[in-house]
């Protein structure tokens, strides 16, 4: 590799510039890390007042503060701001502390509290991105990202507070404070982009001794179609979005505070606190959390993590069906339909179901691990090289989704029963004891504080609504877009919000695929003929699952409790 390398650095003028230039940025980031910190620190005497309404007074320990008091209402009107500044590229939370009570006699919108915080810049600069910081009440310090995204210092930043004359309205201080650890932050994830891009670059145009050019193309060429929608500071207003979005964000405060495992997220529920992590895994949110606390913004870091399951998504599902199919051109066109699935697109877009989408990361390693067992000879010993999938695959689903490891274990139940001649001898069936336990004795972690939390009789979440009621349409299922069908109705005129949720495509083509596979399979040999019967249980399985994730079926078990209940 080393002179291979040495040969295309002397002939290729383009190797030798894109070498340089990525030289070149990775020097101006370590320059940046090595810099002095950026803070500015605004009390009173600092700021520079606005209006009349707002003046200087002086609390019971002496300390001064800026107060804006009414007793009539008054438009909304600028009362503070800071000097002029400037900021080198990095991540700065902005701080203010105050105290804000909304005179409730008043017709006034009190959620939005009596004003708000704001960052301006002298040219409008699109290299910074800061929301309006409502001043709600029962909140005395808040704080949001101010991320400078251009490749120089930026100067004529402001910070500013409004005041909407609705009550009284204090302030004590602004703060911004940088975050070095965005500086290093950027610097190793510049150098992990340069050097995927170099590697696949140099194997795919440059190495001539590199016989895999259609595996690694068509792959990148998968995963890009899959991330490329989220390299933006956006994120998609999923059905969910509110509730993961929120996760991420306690999850980091917590990890902040030195609670590195939490079981309550503390700062839920306006500070109540909520054990959300007892029935919905966290170990993958770790990621965005550390992120976000480096300065990350929310959305960034939540699009990191959906292109960051993708990847993973594409090469978990390339490696298992290629374990099985021995093709490579069946592997790529397995990984590249599941990948960019209409359902897992549907659940990642539309439903932003983190947990789902991240389940869906695994499946293919619990598929891979039953089918090395059930396929073994009959005297081989099964040792754990054949069912590690089974192990990784189910805890991962463990730890990512409640709901779906239910679903897992009542497939598995149903596929161990319909193969209990295989399911019954002795390497199988040990093999899938070790199996379970290994998995159980992974996921304790996750199972130990869910259990005990189920034996109590806290009722901490009430509905009318029964799973009967709901199933997907028949458009649903041969749907092969994710097209958003909140806005559509049914008879009653209830919404049909996951419309959406879609299998589509996929299934289309592999039913296709299937039918076309049996027809070529009668022309075979009667040794193809034989592998043939796990392909078509597995085929007839999906088929049967698919079924009963349909509103016929769910129609059909709804009037037959009914009918039990009656006669009951």
């Amino acid at each position: 590799m080393k002179v291979r390398f040495l040969e295309v650095w002397r002939q290729s003028n383009v190797v030798k510039g894109v070498l340089i230039l990525e030289g070149l940025l990775l020097l101006v980031l370590l320059a940046n890390c090595f810099r002095a910190r950026c803070d500015r620190a605004y009390g009173c005497g600092d700021l520079y007042m606005d209006s009349d309404v707002v003046q200087v007074a002086v609390s019971e320990d002496g300390t001064e503060y800026y107060l804006a008091d009414l007793d009539d209402n008054i438009t909304e009107t600028t009362i503070l701001h800071t000097d002029y500044f400037s900021l080198w590229p990095g991540a700065y939370p902005a701080i203010i502390d105050y105290t804000s009570q909304v005179n409730y006699e008043e017709e006034s919108n009190y959620q939005n509290g009596n004003g708000y915080f704001y960052l301006t810049t002298v040219d409008d600069s699109i290299y910074t991105r800061f929301d309006t910081l409502f001043l709600r009440n029962g909140t005395t310090s808040l704080e949001q990202t101010i991320r400078v995204t251009s490749p120089w210092k930026l100067s004529g930043l402001q910070m500013s507070v409004s005041y909407y004359g609705l009550g009284e309205l204090a302030v004590s201080s602004l703060e911004v404070r940088e975050i070095p650890a965005f500086r290093y932050l950027l610097f190793f994830t510049a150098i992990l982009l340069f050097v995927i891009f170099d590697l696949v670059a140099y194997v795919l145009l440059l190495d001539r001794n590199f016989h895999y050019e259609k595996e690694v193309g068509i792959l990148t060429l998968v995963c890009l179609a899959a991330i490329l929608p989220f390299i933006a500071d956006y994120a998609y207003a999923g059905h969910d979005i509110d509730f993961h979005l929120q996760r991420i964000l306690f999850l980091a405060e917590e990890l902040r505070n030195g609670n590195y495992f939490p079981a309550i997220l503390s700062q839920a529920l306006n500070g109540y606190g909520y054990a959300v992590p007892l029935h919905y895994g966290q170990i993958f949110l770790y990621i965005p959390a550390f992120l976000y606390n480096c300065g990350v913004s929310l959305r960034v870091a939540y699009n990191i993590y959906i292109c960051l399951l993708s990847i993973a998504t594409c090469l978990v599902m390339y490696y298992c069906a290629l374990k099985i199919f021995k093709k490579t051109s069946t592997a790529l066109l397995a990984s590249a339909l599941y990948t960019l699935s209409a359902v897992r697109l549907s659940n990642i877009f539309t439903r932003a179901a983190l947990g789902e989408f991240t389940a869906q990361t695994f499946y293919p390693l619990i598929f891979l691990g039953f089918y090395n067992i059930y396929t073994a000879p009959k005297n081989e010993k099964i040792t754990i090289r054949k069912y590690w999938p089974i192990i990784v695959g189910l805890t991962g689903v463990v730890v990512s989704h409640l709901l779906s490891i239910v679903m897992c274990t009542m497939l598995i139940l149903a596929f161990v029963l319909i193969l209990i001649k295989k399911t019954l001898e002795p390497q199988r069936f040990f093999a899938l004891l070790k199996a379970a336990a290994l998995t159980i004795a992974v996921s304790l972690a996750q199972l130990i504080p869910m259990a005990t939390s189920m034996g109590t009789d806290e009722n901490v979440f009430y509905t009318v609504n029964y799973i009967q009621d709901y199933g997907a349409y028949l458009i649903q299922i041969f749907n092969s877009v994710v097209n958003n069908y909140q806005a559509s109705m049914d008879d009653s005129g209830y919404a049909l919000r996951e419309m959406s949720y879609s299998i589509g495509f996929s299934l289309t083509l592999g039913l296709i695929l299937f039918v076309v596979w049996r027809i070529r399979l009668k022309k075979a040999e009667a040794q193809e003929k034989d592998k043939s019967g796990f392909a078509t249980l597995c085929w007839c399985a999906a088929l049967v699952t698919i079924f009963l994730s349909t509103k016929a079926f769910s129609t059909i078990t709804l009037i037959f409790c009914r009918r039990v209940f009656i006669l009951c």
